[in-house]
């Protein structure tokens, strides 16, 4: 393996951090402030990571299973962060909706001490 060999394996190797953690932020910001762009951003991250993948196994000159590991690899980083929100929204849902509830205006007099009008 050459020196040159490494060096692109190793940018490509940062690439596919930088663009997997994009990807993740971006997807959770976009769905958190239900920004379309943000989303859209978040799945030219993924983008910028397949072909960050495709750079790694080029220059590393990765074959056999290892082929097989680039694919599997970018299924994870696309169900990944998505799953991980499904389970967030589903957690909190019934802390937000608690919250939700204690503002209610009689709730709020009532814990005030105040009557009812």
């Amino acid at each position: 393996m050459q020196v040159e060999q490494i060096l692109w394996g190793t940018i490509a190797a940062g690439l596919i951090v930088m663009f997997g953690g994009g990807y993740a932020g971006l997807l959770a910001l976009g769905r958190l402030r239900d920004s379309r762009q943000l989303v859209w951003s978040a799945y030219a991250c993924y983008a910028g990571l397949v072909v960050s993948s495709w750079m790694l196994a080029s220059a590393l000159v990765l074959d056999g299973r290892w082929r097989v590991l680039i694919p599997l690899l970018l299924f994870g980083y696309l169900v990944a962060p998505q799953a991980i929100w499904k389970l967030c929204v589903a957690t909190h849902a019934d802390n937000a909706a608690s919250k939700v509830r204690s503002l209610k205006p009689e709730v709020l007099r009532e814990a005030k001490g105040e009557g009812y009008e």
